[in-house]
């Protein structure tokens, strides 16, 4: 028979190191000056009558500025390299969990896009064959294959809304599914594309410009990063937009949506999406601007380089540099559509955007912190296990990531590291048999 030495006095235990905070840096807030000005009040609005994390309406909004422009507008952000060319479509995610109203933030801010693509839809278009078909900006629910077709008659760009977007991520896992290398090329947003297959008709895309944006869950990217072939190929650092915000605590607020600002913000993704062509450059200040932040990150990421398991995050920070005169260029447009350059003021907030977004990426590539994230949830199962208990016990419940033995021992070890768990003194009768390792809860551990 097994003993169990439980004597140790609860009072000796010893400090609890607090595990980091969702396994990953804290993350800044998002201020609604990242946003241009015409643009601020109606973000505001949507952020105070949602009562969510200002970060989801931010993203969404500047990507919804990014379908509207699409590939018609471009900028050069050197000043005598002419044959780089940033198209300014945008790629973000929004993190969280399902009480934390990413999907309505999102929705909320994508609502003058969703209106121009109701009435686009209604209009019919015939193409130099012959054929007709209806203009489009926006596609949800889509598969890769009616995508391109879709892109084909809308050569400017369309913007690709994936709620829950762990459905798109999961099909790249399926053997022969060429979804991810397609999505890969349109991040760019400035090459043709063309599909010939035997079993459809041919597909010539002339602007490969495709935005997007989605939602996830924590738990769910976590399984995503674990997966095999999963974030090495540069799909996840493409989502330059991703944010994870805190939680907020929310309030009741029952108010008139600012009808004075929603306006306003109509009127400004329709004058964008009539752009005729043109290329801008930075006026000379913003060019200084530019060329120093530039030269900052290639020092910044030659220092993360020393380290291996920075990887991920060198090569999304190495992505802000299409992303930053992308967002300047956005800006610079909501703020005079009819401007001729991009200003100081405009390249400034958009480095901002870099030095925001780069404190959640960091949170972000911390979810790889496999031990830390078990260790989580073993915490968060406290009060359905008995005590003590053993790591056989935990798996024996089949919880999601907690059923796999090794996988439970390494979160144990991290909790008794940090003196969430004491492990107990074991031993076994004169008869034999193999100890059983088994813990307790810190009793400070609340």
């Amino acid at each position: 028979m097994k003993i169990f030495d439980l004597t140790t006095q609860v009072t000796s235990d010893p400090k609890i190191t607090p595990l980091p905070q969702l396994a990953g840096l804290p993350v800044e807030k998002f201020d609604f000056s990242l946003l241009p000005s015409s643009l601020r009040k109606w973000g505001e609005d949507i952020q105070h009558r949602l009562q969510c994390p200002a970060d989801y309406v931010g993203v969404a909004i500047m990507i919804s500025l990014a379908a509207a422009v699409g590939n018609k507008v471009m900028i050069q952000p050197k000043a005598n390299d002419h044959s780089w060319k940033v198209v300014p479509n945008l790629w973000g995610l929004l993190i969280g969990s399902p009480s934390s109203m990413k999907s309505p933030a999102m929705d909320s801010a994508l609502k003058h896009i969703s209106k121009m693509e109701e009435i686009l839809r209604d209009v019919n278009v015939r193409s130099s064959t012959g054929t007709s078909y209806s203009k489009r900006i926006m596609v949800r629910d889509t598969t890769i294959e009616q995508l391109q077709i879709i892109q084909s008659d809308n050569p400017t760009g369309i913007l690709y809304v994936q709620d829950e977007i762990s459905a798109l991520f999961r099909k790249f896992e399926q053997p022969s599914n060429n979804d991810r290398p397609y999505l890969l090329e349109a991040f760019n947003g400035n090459a043709s594309y063309s599909v010939d297959r035997v079993t459809r008709k041919s597909v010539f895309i002339e602007k490969n410009t495709l935005s997007l944006i989605g939602t996830i869950q924590p738990d769910v990217l976590q399984d995503i990063f674990m997966s095999k072939g999963s974030s090495n190929d540069g799909f996840m650092q493409r989502l330059q937009l991703a944010v994870w915000p805190d939680p907020l605590k929310q309030e009741y607020i029952d108010e008139p949506p600012n009808e004075d600002a929603d306006c306003i913000a109509c009127d400004i993704f329709i004058e964008l999406y009539e752009l005729k062509n043109k290329i801008l450059c930075f006026c000379p200040k913003a060019q200084k601007v530019f060329t120093h932040w530039y030269k900052d990150s290639i020092r910044i990421l030659d220092e993360l380089n020393k380290d291996e398991a920075q990887h991920n995050l060198v090569n999304h920070i190495t992505k802000y540099r299409k992303m930053v005169p992308a967002v300047a260029l956005l800006i610079e447009l909501a703020e005079d559509p009819d401007a001729k350059e991009v200003v100081e003021e405009s390249i400034i907030t958009a480095i901002r955007w870099a030095n925001y977004l780069i404190t959640h990426a960091k949170r972000i590539y911390g979810i790889q912190d496999k031990d830390t994230l078990i260790a989580q949830s073993i915490i968060e199962k406290r009060d359905k296990l008995v005590k003590p208990f053993s790591p056989s016990e935990i798996v024996q419940k089949n919880w999601r990531g907690l059923n796999d033995t090794e996988n439970v021992k390494r979160g144990i070890s991290v909790l008794v590291k940090n003196n969430y768990l004491i492990k107990l003194i074991s031993s076994t009768s004169k008869s034999g048999g193999r100890p059983s390792d088994r813990y307790r809860w810190n009793s400070q551990l609340k």
